[in-house]
């Protein structure tokens, strides 16, 4: 009776161990599923926001395309009314002297004079260089480029007739290349270019010294020769009168010479 009091007891606790057993792997298999609905639940909501973001970016191309358009469309038919014109094509200089660039464009009696922006700038195969920048009416110093720092001035007096007249001084031989100016106002945008060429300078000869005629060598002879017969003279008339003062005189007195011929 122990005996099978013990077996069945050691039955019931194998099915409890097994029960328990089921339940653990019941529960993992929850946790399981639950982590699989967490991931599944993660990428959904980052499926939706890339969706989301995919759908403003979509959007915001979408505004700026029709805002490019419409603004390209706008410059392109007020281009076609406004013009900027050249008064030469192209310029001829030499190195430090000056030169004045002009430029014209299209205006109307009643445009805002404050509204007026010119952009010109140089450009060469090596680089762009601001020539002269003027915004809504007021100079910007800063934009002008070092190579042209105190030698551009602008006539502002003919803005207002539709002109733009640059004077440059002190030319250099690196200020040749191509002159491009852009003008924008109400009535819309364009540009013209024109060409300079400034060359170098030609050295001046310097004036000629008048040359002093040497004498001729016959001329030094003779005073040379002049001279070598005065100094001559006078040495001979010296010595003439050292003799004299030194020898005894021979001329005798009246008395003496009537004495002389009575004796004979």
């Amino acid at each position: 009776m122990a005996k099978r009091f013990s077996v069945q007891r050691a039955l019931q606790l194998v099915i409890e161990e097994s029960e328990a057993f089921d339940d653990d792997v019941g529960l993992e298999e929850e946790v399981s599923e639950s982590a699989i609905n967490c991931q599944s639940y993660s990428k959904l909501i980052c499926c939706l926001f890339i969706f989301l973001v995919n759908c403003l970016v979509q959007k915001l191309i979408g505004l700026f395309y029709q805002n490019f358009c419409s603004s390209l469309s706008l410059s392109v038919s007020s281009t076609g009314t406004f013009v900027v014109n050249v008064t030469q094509s192209s310029y001829q200089a030499e190195e430090n002297h000056n030169i004045t660039l002009e430029w014209s464009f299209t205006t109307k009696p009643h445009a805002p004079p404050d509204f007026l922006i010119i952009f010109c700038e140089l450009i060469t195969d090596l680089r762009e260089s601001v020539l002269y920048h003027l915004h809504e009416g007021v100079e910007v110093p800063e934009s002008q480029d070092e190579q042209f720092s105190g030698r551009v001035q602008c006539d502002k007096d003919v803005l207002r007739e539709g002109r733009i007249r640059l004077h440059v001084s002190r030319l250099r031989t690196e200020d040749s290349g191509l002159y491009e100016c852009t003008v924008l106002t109400s009535d819309g945008r364009n540009s013209g270019k024109c060409r300079l060429n400034v060359s170098a300078a030609v050295d001046q000869p310097e004036p000629q010294r008048p040359t002093e005629r040497p004498e001729p060598e016959s001329r030094g002879r003779i005073g040379l020769y002049a001279g070598l017969g005065l100094t001559a003279a006078a040495a001979a008339a010296l010595l003439v009168k050292l003799c004299c003062s030194s020898s005894p005189c021979f001329t005798k007195s009246p008395d003496e010479t009537v004495n002389l011929y009575s004796e004979v």
